[in-house]
């Protein structure tokens, strides 16, 4: 591992840079989540303040990510959509948000300090479990996109985006920071936590980074692969899991110093993966197939579902497996082990 340089980038630069995510964006083409993410058009600055439309079948809309505050399921995607369910998934209500800029991630703290974050440099912030929200900006222009958030707390927390994006707040978002993290402005596309408390920030070009110290300073770890990187999952202990394009999963019981490929069913990007209560671990790919391990993330058959262009998933407190992506929102139930008996 070492330490991450920082550098100041000029024009020319940025020109290459754009070139280079250009490419890469087309790399992951089949994939609809990665190119509404990037490709939607950028509406115009006073869209960030408009109030979003309530619509009658909101839930079947593009949705980008969704998320537990205690007991009750918070869902975001486009056009500023915001989706509570207070009955697992079983129903869901939209609430009112002032923006229609597409929202891409949502995290809580508690079950009622949440954030939001999405194109257009918004970051919305609740107190009341998802019922109301309000801005908050970071610095920068509205062309920021951020792609994920994550708190410590409900005081210290971090945004992360395209090229190098990448914000934090120690006061619960009152006020928010940039900082430079990286040498090169790759898409930082998530950000997630270890068991033993480590940070972790999966990137395109199959670059990850971590923290030891709180996202006070980041390494670079020795990636297992050169594509794009859309998570990485802790399963206990030292033992995590990465994903990305094409279905290339990665293992490793070291805590990330090697890493094993795991053989995937299909060759589809994976997007987001969850470690259930029951030990399953559940990976959300495309084309309406996600890939589910019983043995710790050592193999994988697929688990045919109903949710095309998925982007993310979350486990209910009922057990139940509840997704989100182009075709909204979804309730889902893991297949039984084979040869199980009913009842």
């Amino acid at each position: 591992m070492r330490m991450v340089p920082v550098f100041s980038s000029g024009p020319t630069a940025k020109a290459l840079r754009y070139m280079r995510g250009a490419a890469g964006l087309r790399s992951s083409i089949l994939s609809f989540v990665v190119c509404l993410i990037f490709s939607l058009p950028n509406p115009v600055a006073a869209r960030v303040e408009i109030a979003a439309e309530i619509m009658p079948l909101a839930e079947r809309s593009v949705l980008l990510d969704v998320t537990l505050a205690g007991d009750r399921l918070v869902a975001v995607g486009e056009r500023g959509h915001v989706l509570l369910s207070d009955d697992f998934g079983e129903t869901w209500k939209q609430t009112a948000v002032s923006t229609r800029s597409t929202l891409t991630a949502v995290f809580f703290a508690d079950a009622q300090r949440g954030w939001a974050v999405g194109h257009d440099n918004v970051i919305l912030a609740t107190a009341d479990g998802g019922v109301s929200w309000s801005h908050q900006y970071a610095e920068g222009g509205i062309e920021n996109r951020f792609l994920d958030v994550y708190f410590l707390d409900d005081g210290r927390g971090f945004a992360v985006g395209a090229y190098g994006l990448f914000v934090e707040t120690v006061d619960g978002g009152a006020r928010w920071t940039s900082r430079e993290i990286y040498w090169e402005e790759l898409h930082f596309n998530r950000i997630s936590m270890a068991a033993d408390g480590r940070l972790f920030i999966a990137m395109e070009t199959g670059e990850l980074l971590q923290s030891v110290d709180d996202g006070g300073t980041w390494e670079e770890m020795d990636s297992p692969y050169d594509g794009s990187l859309f998570g990485v999952l802790s399963l206990g202990a030292r033992t995590l899991v990465a994903y990305g394009l094409r279905g290339n999963v990665f293992r490793s019981s070291d805590g990330g110093e090697s890493w094993v490929v795991v053989e995937t069913p299909a060759p589809l990007l994976v997007t987001h993966g969850i470690r259930l209560a029951g030990g399953e671990v559940v990976l959300a790919a495309q084309n309406g197939r996600f890939f589910l391990s019983r043995d710790g993330g050592r193999s994988f058959t697929v688990w045919q579902v109903p949710v095309q262009g998925a982007a993310a998933l979350t486990e209910a407190p009922d057990g139940s497996v509840v997704a989100v992506g182009l075709n909204g929102v979804w309730r889902l139930q893991v297949p039984r082990r084979e040869g199980r008996r009913e009842g």
